[in-house]
């Protein structure tokens, strides 16, 4: 390592990059250095020659100073070795070596002289070589020792300057070798350092602390490279030592700051937010109104909160969040995961009050938009949630969470159900805008076998819908069917019949009350047709029908097996048979007919959700409509850059003992709710469909990786299929 001896500094800049101060040595360290090179006469010698050893080894008189052994007449001019200039010293000093009369020590003090007259004119290479030879003659002289490790380190070949000043340490103590010992440490700690080798640099500023506890420079030094390898305790307490040598120091203020910030960051990084916020308010304490103190201390603030939240403690996850938005009420993001608790607290209206705010600070937070379209959603408000949804697709188009909770939205409000061209009556008898019937396919529940005398005979099936009166008049109507169309399976023909007139409904005036009763599973407001429509209203009907399943000939089947019913009832549906003997769901155009008073009969074709126990579930999707504005990718404002997290992704708690239907209901509003599959896999192993209940299983654990009852039934469901001995055949009843 080449370079000038210097005190080279290092302070911890806000990047927490070094920067290498390249002031000379001034002030009192320079002059520990200079006086061992600037010694002139009798110093010179005292410092050779160990002091009084010089007046016992050659008489000194005015002016001239005379070796013992030195040749008559041969001198050395005491002027010209003590005069300022270089140039003159170095050439008496020649002389005399050149004139060969000088022996021993007092040749060793003639190229000791002269050493340092080429040190003083910056020529280290000469230097070092009269030094050198100067040891040869006078074994290990501590005066050539410590100016040859001085030019050593003036040169930068720090190593060699500290072998010479640390062969003078051991031999006796000297307070100015301990301190040139802590200059050269530390310079070669900084090479070191500039090499990214910051184990051996933060050795060196190691050795030089030992030496100087107090060696501010050092401190810094150490501090800056622990920073570096991310080891800000220490960065942090040699800065604190720092501060208390150099109190109200702008420069360490600076650099502790940073190391605070630094430290706080990790801390957040291993979730420990208690001592991330201590370090802030550390910083704080330093200065006040640092604005990168402040912005990293609102970001902790709603990163605990958020960590609260999750754990189930609300109050205090909205106490930080409070702090955090007072902090910055600018902060966009602050509001926006105040908002998620308070929704998830059932504060329903704070949390839209929060979402409002959020995106009035930054209308193009998305992730704000799509919390707010969630909570318009539990609250069943759909057309706002719609927009919601729609406005983070603009922004956004690649957005799939705004793209899958669209979907469900429109799935569950029945618009998935229409077309582009929402061709949704097709009734030649009926004349326009008379009535709108369509199925509810979110709330559609399954097909269900019912079990008479030891075998399974026909199924119930509680259709779900919608009907529009948009006239000024109240409609009637006097019975409900549903007409399926045939089927042909293995060259027979398969035909759903309603076994009866439908004689029980239910009928709610509004969404909500459906909703409420699909919640509670009771049979709300049972009734019997006729039901009235009012004009310009809507009317949200189940109407429970029981259908048989009849083949060629008409007559009814029956089943010993209720997965066989459910297999055959698959294909009377028209699905077709997978190789592995399973169906798909297919949501089906059905026509259903109703009759008024007057025994008009009017058809409708409905999109209508089918679901058969054992069948594989799909949601049919639609592509969100076109905009006309120019669209973009997201703007950085659109990313979440503070480490947060855009969604708390808290599921409902599921409930035991319910049907594959019901369980599919919460699947498609948490699709990632490992819960649900774990219950719907149990539900479909009762059934005997032990595929689907495989890929529950299997998507639970997907879902959450260490879940063992999960593990437990995938491994039960597995050996009872290993157990199953008979196929899909329609003769097979075993």
């Amino acid at each position: 390592m080449r370079a000038p001896l210097r005190l080279n500094t290092v302070y911890v800049a806000v990047t927490l990059s070094p920067t290498f101060n390249r002031r000379i040595l001034t002030g009192r360290r320079v002059a520990s250095i200079s006086l061992l090179l600037l010694f002139g006469s009798y110093s010179v010698c005292a410092a050779y020659f160990g002091g009084p050893k010089a007046a016992k080894v050659a008489g000194i008189r005015t002016g001239v100073f005379e070796f013992a052994s030195v040749t008559a007449g041969a001198e050395i001019a005491f002027d010209d070795c003590s005069k300022s200039d270089p140039d003159s010293t170095i050439a008496a000093c020649t002389a005399v070596i050149q004139a060969g009369g000088a022996k021993g020590v007092e040749l060793g003090a003639a190229f000791f002289i002269r050493a340092n007259a080429y040190e003083r004119k910056g020529d280290h290479e000469h230097a070092i070589a009269d030094y050198t030879e100067s040891l040869r003659l006078s074994p290990g002289n501590g005066a050539a020792l410590k100016n040859r490790g001085a030019a050593y380190a003036r040169k930068g070949d720090y190593d060699r300057a500290i072998q010479d000043f640390e062969q003078v340490r051991l031999g006796r103590a000297d307070a100015k070798v301990i301190e040139m010992l802590v200059i050269v440490y530390n310079n070669r700690g900084l090479g070191f350092g500039k090499q990214n080798d910051y184990d051996r640099a933060i050795q060196d500023f190691d050795k030089a602390l030992a030496l100087n506890p107090n060696f501010t420079e050092a401190l810094r030094n150490r501090a800056a490279f622990s920073a570096r390898k991310g080891d800000w305790d220490r960065a942090v307490q040699d800065l604190v030592q720092v501060l208390r040598l150099l109190p109200n120091d702008p420069g360490t203020i600076d650099s502790l700051l940073v190391a605070y910030n630094g430290r706080a960051h990790d801390y957040v990084e291993r979730v420990d937010y208690d001592h991330a916020i201590q370090d802030c308010e550390e910083a704080l304490r330093l200065r006040p109104n640092d604005a990168e103190t402040l912005q990293r201390l609102v970001g902790i603030y709603n990163n605990r909160g958020l960590a609260s939240a999750r754990q189930g403690d609300y109050e205090h996850g909205i106490q930080d969040l409070d702090k955090a938005v007072t902090l910055n009420p600018e902060d966009a993001q602050g509001f926006h995961n105040r908002g998620l608790i308070e929704a998830y607290k059932g504060e329903s209206d704070r949390a839209i009050q929060d979402f409002d705010q959020a995106l009035r600070l930054n209308p193009k937070l998305t992730v704000a938009l799509l919390a707010r379209g969630a909570a318009h959603y539990d609250r069943h408000e759909f057309e706002q949630a719609l927009k919601d949804y729609d406005e983070v697709l603009r922004l956004d188009p690649e957005n799939t969470v705004a793209r899958f909770e669209r979907e469900k939205t429109l799935f569950v409000t029945g618009e998935l159900n229409r077309s582009p061209e929402v061709a949704s009556i097709s009734n030649r008898n009926a004349s326009p805008g008379a009535l709108a019937i369509r199925n509810l396919p979110a709330f559609q529940s399954t097909f269900g076998a019912l079990q008479s005398a030891g075998a399974y005979r026909g199924f119930e099936w509680p259709g779900v819908y919608e009907i529009s009166n948009p006239t000024s008049k109240q409609v009637a109507i006097a019975d409900f069917r549903v007409l399926w169309p045939p089927a042909s399976f293995e060259g027979q023909e398969l035909r759903l019949v309603a076994r009866s007139r439908a004689d029980r409904i239910n009928v709610f005036d509004d969404l909500d009350t459906l909703i409420e009763s699909q919640k509670v599973k009771s049979d709300l407001h049972p009734m019997k047709f006729p039901t009235q429509i009012p004009p310009h209203t809507k009317r949200y009907v189940i109407v429970h029908f029981i259908f048989d399943l009849s083949s060629t000939g008409g007559r009814p089947l029956e089943f010993q097996d209720k997965s066989k019913a459910y297999k055959l009832l698959s294909a009377a549906l028209g699905w077709k048979l997978k190789d592995d003997g399973s169906f798909d769901c297919v949501n089906e155009d059905i026509t259903v007919e109703i009759t008024t008073p007057g025994a008009r009969r009017l058809k409708f074709t409905s999109l209508t959700g089918l679901i058969v126990p054992g069948c594989q579930m799909h949601l049919p999707l639609r592509s969100a409509p076109p905009f006309t504005v120019n669209v973009s990718k997201p703007s950085p404002e659109n990313v979440n850059n503070t480490g947060l997290d855009p969604k708390l992704g808290f599921q409902s708690h599921v409930t035991k003992g319910l049907s594959t239907a019901e369980y599919t209901k919460i699947i498609l509003r948490e699709p990632s709710n490992a819960d649900a599959f774990n219950e719907r896999g149990k539900a479909y192993r009762a059934i005997g469909d032990f595929d689907h209940a495989i890929n529950d299983f299997t998507e639970a654990i997907r879902l959450r990786p260490f879940f063992p009852e999960a593990k437990n039934n995938l491994q039960e469901t597995q050996q009872a299929k290993a157990k199953a001995a008979c196929g899909f055949r329609l003769d097979c009843n075993r």
